[in-house]
């Protein structure tokens, strides 16, 4: 089975969900100031008065990633040590690379 890259595209607004710098260059080269923050929490939903707020939405879908990636971990290195068992010598080639050493001689 072949596996193919695809170029893609994503589109973002910059400052998305400040009512008076979302899509603009003052979202991204200052801060938004006290009413702008609390306009932006207000605009999303949040309590604009609650500090380093994450909603529990937030919280689960990061728990979701940290999950897949120790999933996606796990099958690396059981591909890496089947790797390691049917190509010994090769392997031990590979880990000097990941080290950044170079065989002898």
């Amino acid at each position: 089975m072949a596996t193919t890259i695809s170029p893609g595209s994503t589109s973002t607004t910059i400052g998305y969900g400040s009512p008076k710098k979302a899509g603009t260059s003052a979202a991204h080269g200052s801060p938004l100031g006290d009413a702008e923050v609390a306009a932006t929490k207000k605009a999303l939903g949040w309590d604009p008065e609650a500090q380093f707020f994450v909603p529990d939405e937030v919280r689960v879908h990061l728990a979701e990633g940290g999950k897949r990636g120790a999933e996606a971990h796990a099958a690396w290195d059981a591909k890496l040590a089947a790797y390691r068992a049917a190509y010994p010598d090769v392997a031990a080639q590979l880990d000097l690379a990941i080290k950044g050493e170079l065989p002898p001689g």
